[in-house]
């Protein structure tokens, strides 16, 4: 606490020296006595910015406006055992104020220890990034593009994996954004900073649908992308390609730049790259009845690695203890930490029907780890308060503890953003928010749906998660929050522990997040989609000073 200490006047009881009127001239209470002693709950408030004000409360109640820094109490006195709990009620424009020694119990003095210390809020979209803070990236066919993940590529560089319409063809195809440090397209990269992949060509009356649901940059600035190709036949393939830094297919991997396999029919989602340059892509493989959650690894040359697995391939069912041939276990997100065990994230069926968002962590030879709570997997229900579906999405890392974000059914109906925290042993962390895990809805207004779609560790303990929560008007926006160690929301983010955008592209529908990374000079990068004046959906990239 700065500034000279407070001190409030000791409250005295005067009684008088006649035993006779004692009771008289003390005032005698209710029930005959002499009045009890009081005493003022306050401290010393700092940081307040001239002409701006904060309203705390104690206890609820007694609300105490304050306009300047320096010595306050509240007016209502408390008896002796009494407690109190200062609180902000309503915060300084463009500023956060953080209460400490906020809360105990009176004795027989008055509290002085209270300490409320406010600061500006600097969290800005980052006008310099196209001049707004965020880039809208249209390959021109009138059709929709979506960025659906992102990675840094050096030099202040930005390259966004997703999907786009051919509008020549009409098929889904492969795309790879790459974005300079001002949001403009790099035109070295590919054609005009952008770049295509209709996946595995196949003769017939049928569209292929192609996807790209995740990216990564190798040590020598290649790109590696992971997704799904299902090609004219209907035939899904877990797909990778890799390209060059200049954004041409790189022949040295798989076929053409593609590595493509069928057997079993699969989808990829998630994409690491592991200290040996190997590729790890998570998802699903198809197992005759239902899908399992599946892990591939591929060499740098972009063939099956058979060390793992002895194909290159392990695969998990029935994690949350279905046992029954409709439960599906799927894979999203993948890491490698820092002992090289690689840990993915996911959902599986539970007994009940519904889905558990599942851990599993995986030694380098493609084993569990029984290390990882006994079984090498994790699951957890209900994070919400629902009975609906829980569903991990991304995976990452901070120190010894393992982030996982997604999304879990409230109580009150729809989804709620998820973020939970796990040990290194493969428990919730009960040191975050007291459960292991804090889900928020409702954060743009509406009653409907809010999702964790991706996260990353802020350096200090804490997280930033990114996703969408329903509007008021039936709409989804973009939305950042920001969670600090101990797992609350972080009022300096913003004023309010989240940051809403809506309307990049221009249009009144959906905005949604679906990667972020921070960059070398703090800034958060989010990429996603958003609905243009057109009605059609534009990769959007938003750059955020947090």
């Amino acid at each position: 606490m700065r500034g000279t200490p407070f001190v409030a006047p000791v409250r005295r009881i005067l009684c008088c020296a006649a035993a006779t009127t004692a009771l008289a001239a003390c005032g005698g209470d209710d029930a005959g006595g002499p009045s009890k002693p009081t005493y003022l709950v306050g401290g010393m408030l700092d940081g307040l910015t001239a002409g701006k004000a904060v309203t705390l409360q104690n206890n609820g109640a007694d609300a105490l406006t304050l306009t300047q820094d320096g010595a306050f109490s509240f007016s209502a006195g408390l008896a002796t055992g009494a407690g109190y709990v200062v609180t902000v009620s309503a915060q300084p424009a463009a500023m956060f104020c953080d209460v400490s020694g906020g809360s105990g119990t009176t004795a027989s003095a008055d509290v002085t220890s209270v300490d409320v210390d406010c600061s500006a809020v600097t969290t800005t979209l980052d006008g310099s990034f196209s001049g707004n803070g965020w880039a809208t990236l249209d390959r021109g066919s009138g059709l929709d593009d979506s960025g659906n993940e992102l990675a840094l590529a050096g030099n202040g560089r930005i390259v966004v994996v997703g999907h786009s319409r051919n509008g020549a063809t009409g098929a889904l195809e492969l795309g790879l954004w790459m974005v300079d440090s001002t949001g403009a397209l790099d035109g070295g990269f590919g054609s005009g900073g952008q770049a295509f992949s209709a996946g595995e060509v196949v003769a017939d009356t049928f569209l292929p649908e192609v996807v790209g649901t995740a990216v990564a940059v190798d040590g020598t600035g290649r790109i590696v992308a992971a997704g799904y190709d299902i090609d004219a036949h209907g035939i899904w393939g877990v797909a990778v390609w890799r390209f060059t830094a200049g954004g041409v297919p790189d022949g040295s991997f798989g076929t053409g730049g593609l590595a493509r396999l069928t057997a079993p029919q699969a989808g990829g989602v998630g994409v690491a790259l592991d200290g040996s340059g190997r590729v790890l892509v998570s998802g699903f493989a198809w197992n005759g009845f239902d899908w399992d959650a599946a892990l591939w690894r591929f060499t740098s040359a972009g063939l099956p690695d058979s060390s793992f697995g002895g194909d290159g391939l392990v695969r998990q069912n029935y994690s949350a203890g279905s046992g029954a041939a409709t439960g599906e276990d799927i894979g999203v997100g993948v890491a490698v930490d820092g002992a090289g065990r690689i840990v993915m994230a996911g959902y599986s069926s539970n007994a009940a029907g519904n889905q558990d968002m599942t851990v599993w962590r995986i030694l380098d030879d493609g084993s569990l780890d029984p290390a990882f709570n006994g079984t090498g997997w994790m699951t957890h229900d209900n994070a919400g308060g629902g009975s609906g579906n829980d569903v991990g999405r991304t995976v990452a890392f901070s120190g010894n503890s393992i982030y996982v974000a997604g999304w879990s059914p409230s109580a009150g109906g729809g989804d709620d953003a998820a973020l939970w925290r796990l040990t290194a042993s493969g428990a919730l962390d009960l040191a975050f928010h007291g459960t292991g895990h804090h889900v928020v809805g409702g954060t743009a207004g509406g009653t409907g749906t809010d999702t964790g779609r991706d996260m990353v560790a802020d350096g200090a303990g804490g997280a930033y998660l990114v996703g969408e929560s329903g509007n008021a008007a039936g709409n989804q926006d973009m939305v950042i929050w920001h969670f600090t160690a101990d797992g609350t929301l972080d009022g300096h983010f913003n004023g309010t522990g989240s940051l809403v955008q809506d309307g990049a592209a221009g249009g009144n529908g959906n905005d949604g997040a679906r990667g972020v990374v921070l960059d070398a000079a703090g800034r958060l990068v989010v990429a996603g989609r958003s609905v243009s004046g057109a009605g059609t959906q534009d990769v959007t990239v938003w750059r955020v000073w947090p």
